[in-house]
């Protein structure tokens, strides 16, 4: 199978995987640091949107650590203003989109571009507009939830880096180079 066919067949199959996201509970007093680190590791539609966020971030950009910072302070922005603003009926269909829309990047190989990192931003900031309109977390669950989407996307951004290393034969074990 050749890399244009397989990209297009991951892509092709995020379209399905969205449809898994879920509505989340609202944040409980009781809802702490943990709570909160546990949340981005808690729902396949948050472990592939975080992972695939990553591995974009890794693949295409020269500023990964920058890019990925700005991920998740997307996501905080998105979560004050859906706490500012309440409830928006349109949210949970744009939500949907993440993934799709993240593997059409993946697919596409696009070079990292504005409307690429519009596309992240926008992708975190919804999520945490959702979260926002669910209720007002407290302080210690929102930075349990930047910490655990923080390791997720550095996971995703290690893997996209090594793949991208591996297509451009800088690795060991590639065919066509001495081990």
């Amino acid at each position: 199978m050749s890399r244009s066919l397989l990209r297009f067949v991951v892509a092709l199959l995020m379209l399905p995987v969205s449809s898994l996201a879920l509505a989340h509970g609202a944040p409980t007093p009781a809802d702490g640091f943990l709570a909160g680190f546990r949340h981005p590791l808690s729902g396949l539609d948050h472990l592939l949107s975080l992972l695939l966020a990553g591995i974009v971030i890794g693949r295409l950009a020269r500023r990964r650590l920058a890019l990925g910072a700005g991920f998740v302070g997307a996501f905080l922005s998105g979560l004050l203003a859906g706490v500012a603003l309440g409830p928006q009926a349109a949210i949970d269909g744009l939500l949907l989109l993440g993934l799709p829309v993240l593997g059409f990047f993946l697919w596409r190989r696009t070079a990292p571009g504005a409307g690429l990192w519009l596309a992240l931003a926008g992708i975190a900031f919804l999520h945490g507009f959702a979260h926002g309109m669910e209720g007002a977390p407290r302080p210690d669950w929102m930075t349990g939830a930047a910490t655990g989407m923080g390791l997720l996307l550095t996971a995703g951004m290690e893997l996209g880096r090594r793949w991208l290393a591996r297509e451009r034969g800088l690795v060991a074990g590639t065919p066509g180079r001495p081990e």
